[in-house]
């Protein structure tokens, strides 16, 4: 018995990978935007459920034995080659336009892809699928590989052991897939993040598609009229779960049945119908079988495209962005999955690659990691350019001793500097305890955060924190979410009868020329600029323009000036403390915004966030200034 090959089943592929394309391409078509065409991974897992349970069971079929390292070897040949020539080709360009901490990033994920992590790498370092900065990740889109790998490797076994020992095993699998979906409805709402990546939340996928084939046969073949309605039916589910599903979907959860069944009834009802011949047409196939290397090479060539022009690139960049997008998929699938598809199941030959190509790949990585991703290439005089991520803040429980009183800063990264500012510095903490609860300010407003993911980090300590302080700074970068719910928000604080401080938006220096380092323009700041070009510390004139044009930035940054006249209204409507943050480094006599501290170290670390270096004298600062004096 042998496997027929099933042409309609690359047109399902290749709807699969259009929607995937088009949902993080951000593209529409005639007006219509594919929310939710990252629907279309799911549509893959389903699909090679089916194949790797078809292949296994006619293995068995023939031989009466399954050979687990036969299986293996060939899944390897399938997934890893053009995998490997991916994370190769990427660290290449990453080299040139990543910065030293988004290099690093890259590779731990490039090891954590060697490992089949990659997943669980994504999942424990906080990045989020649906995240903003997710998009700028070259390989974040290789967590389902690993996802794949790690349910070949559980279910072969499991397999194996059904088709030795069980009879009927539509009952087992019926179990499966109910107790599965229910654990992830559950959890789904518990720690999405966890739920989207996990394997123990996507299992049930491909075990719809092993119980397609088992239940494929039974499905009468000469009833076109039959397969051709559920066929469509299931495109339809497939195309409405693209269209209408969107990043706050609950995902995967019970609603992602309605792709799943619709990829269910476009395989068991495929055959001489009318729609398989639709989806048989070899343009709609060509894309199929190409899915794969697509899949492969679209998305880190969008992130760096993303990280290079901002997602301002003109319309000529885009194009030159799809046509190498083309050339990567193209010469994938004909030079290195064609080739490996057809050798032998294992030479030496083989063996070679694989181990030269591993430790290339191990090589590469790990000396990036330790030398901090090139990070000497950006040291001018000894500073750094560019951005520096924060460490992260470890949230302490508030304390009860008499002679110090509990401040709670609210909000999201913004929160997060100003936390620093006022925990590192010794004037302040001899007469307070800091504590951070990291949050959308958005989230404080119960009766609207309900569905939002990002509302779902409220922890005990936070629960106990928001009890026992005795006042609340709340900054953000106060987004519009957070200024429609402020004034609801403030409401329900103001209850508690604790001391209020509204903090201003923190004015964006992101001011760029228009032709200067535009590969870096997310991180850089103007004096990143300047001493990337001059390759030098500025001279005494030169500094005092530079601050000048940093005022002159913040002056011109509209937005934040309305939202700040905004904040301070609504401080004094309810008599609540305001303070202008920017106060902190500008000077409106002077017309001059400072960028480094008294030790010649940079203030900011990013066009809206400060430096650690220059937490202690903006704590001076803020000491200074008054600020928390009449608690």
């Amino acid at each position: 018995m042998k496997i027929k090959y099933q042409p309609e089943l690359d047109g399902i592929r290749a709807l699969a990978i259009i929607g995937v394309v088009l949902y993080h391409a951000k593209l529409s078509i005639f007006g219509i935007e594919f929310t939710g065409g990252y629907i279309g991974v799911d549509v893959f897992i389903v699909l090679s459920g089916y194949l790797i349970s078809k292949i296994l069971k006619i293995e068995f079929i023939n031989t009466g034995k399954i050979s687990l390292t036969n299986f293996f070897i060939r899944r390897a040949k399938r997934i890893l080659p053009a995998l490997f020539f991916v994370i190769i080709i990427s660290y290449i360009i990453g080299y040139f336009y990543l910065l030293p901490i988004s290099f690093v990033d890259f590779s731990k994920s490039s090891l954590s892809n060697l490992f089949l992590i990659s997943n669980y790498y994504f999942h424990f370092s906080g990045l989020e699928y649906q995240a903003e900065d997710a998009i700028t990740k070259p390989l974040l889109h290789t967590w389902s590989l690993s996802l794949e790998a790690q349910f070949y490797i559980i279910f072969a076994i499991l397999f194996f052991y059904m088709l030795k020992k069980l009879k009927n095993t539509y009952i087992l699998l019926i179990a499966i897939i109910t107790l599965n979906i229910i654990f992830c409805e559950y959890y789904a709402k518990e720690n999405n993040s966890a739920n989207f990546y996990f394997l123990s939340s996507r299992f049930w996928e491909f075990i719809v598609g092993y119980f397609a084939v088992e239940i494929e046969n039974k499905i009468n073949s000469k009833n076109n009229l039959f397969k051709n309605f559920f066929q469509i039916f299931g495109f339809i589910l497939i195309l409405f779960s693209f269209i209408y599903f969107n990043d706050s979907t609950k995902h995967p959860s019970l609603l992602t049945l309605i792709p799943v069944i619709g990829c269910f009834f476009m395989i068991t009802c495929s055959g001489n119908n009318f729609f398989s011949k639709i989806i048989s047409l070899k343009p709609i196939v060509g894309i199929g079988l190409v899915s794969y290397s697509l899949y492969l090479w679209h998305f880190p060539l969008m992130a760096y495209y993303r990280v290079t022009w901002n997602s301002t690139g003109q319309f000529y960049d885009k194009m030159v962005l799809f046509l190498l997008i083309l050339i990567g998929t193209l010469f994938s699938y004909f030079f290195i999955e064609k080739k490996f598809k057809g050798r032998n199941i294992l030479n030496k030959k083989l063996i070679t690659y694989f181990l030269c190509t591993i430790t290339l790949i191990v090589s590469l990585n790990v000396y990036s990691i330790f030398t901090d991703g090139f990070k000497d290439n950006y040291l001018v005089n000894g500073i750094y350019l560019g951005y520096e991520k924060q460490k992260e803040v470890t949230v302490n429980k508030f304390s009860k001793e008499k002679n110090k009183k509990n401040v709670l800063v609210i909000g999201n990264s913004h929160a997060r500097d100003f936390y620093n500012i006022l925990a590192n510095n010794k004037k302040y903490s001899k007469n307070y305890n800091f504590s951070l609860y990291f949050t959308q300010i958005y989230c404080l407003n119960s009766s609207t955060n309900t569905k939002d993911n990002k509302c779902k980090n409220k922890n005990i300590v936070d629960k106990y924190n928001l009890k026992n302080a005795d006042a609340f700074i709340i900054t953000s970068r106060w987004s519009k979410k957070d200024l429609e719910n402020i004034e609801e928000i403030l409401k329900e604080l103001i209850k508690d009868d604790k001391e209020i401080y509204i903090i201003s938006s923190q004015f964006n220096s992101n001011f760029y020329k228009e032709k200067l380092l535009k590969r870096y323009r997310q991180n850089f700041t103007l004096i990143d600029e300047f001493l990337f070009s001059e390759r030098r510390f500025p001279e005494k004139k030169e500094l005092e323009t530079l601050e000048k044009n940093y005022f002159k930035s913040f002056s011109l940054d509209k937005i934040n000036n309305d939202k700040n006249v905004f904040l301070k209204k609504i401080s004094n409507k309810y008599n609540l403390n305001y303070f202008d943050r920017n106060i902190l480094t500008c000077n409106a006599d002077s017309q001059r915004c400072k960028i480094f501290t008294p030790n010649n170290k940079k203030l900011f670390s990013d066009p809206d966030h400060f430096h650690e270096h220059g937490f202690n004298y903006l704590g001076n600062e803020l000491f200074s200034a008054g600020f928390l004096k009449n608690l």
